[in-house]
């Protein structure tokens, strides 16, 4: 005589995963998420900077146009205001996107952010 032996009773033929299984799961997404979370995080601040480096440059080529428009020479200085506004150079006041502030500066002198940095450096709020 011949025994038959139900399958359901033994768990053979089910397809679920065992806790191990999802654990090991949970440990891969783990480890991938710590390597991928920084690069990110960096990305980010890169495309901060880079943003605020061409607010920079075009601050750069508002102050050009107001000394030519105006006949001004090196020393001069222009104030924010003689280049922002819908009939002027800039039509929006630019904004840094780490809520960095901008100083125009005089003709000769190159417009900087408060966020700063070294120069080079993927990061830095200067211009090149």
């Amino acid at each position: 005589m011949k025994h038959r032996v139900d399958s359901s009773s033994r768990g053979i033929g089910r397809r679920a995963f065992t806790l191990i299984e999802l654990l090991v799961v949970v440990v891969i997404l783990g480890v991938l998420f710590s390597i991928a979370y920084p690069q990110f995080q960096q990305a980010g601040r890169k495309g901060m900077a880079s943003a605020c480096v061409r607010n920079l440059k075009e601050i750069v080529s508002a102050k050009e146009r107001w000394a030519m428009d105006n006949n001004k020479g090196a020393d001069a200085q222009p104030a924010l205001s003689d280049l922002i506004g819908s009939d002027k150079y800039l039509k929006n006041t630019p904004i840094c996107p780490r809520q960095g502030t901008y100083d125009v500066g005089s003709m000769n002198v190159l417009p900087t952010c408060t966020i700063g940095g070294v120069q080079g450096t993927p990061e830095a709020h200067v211009l090149p």
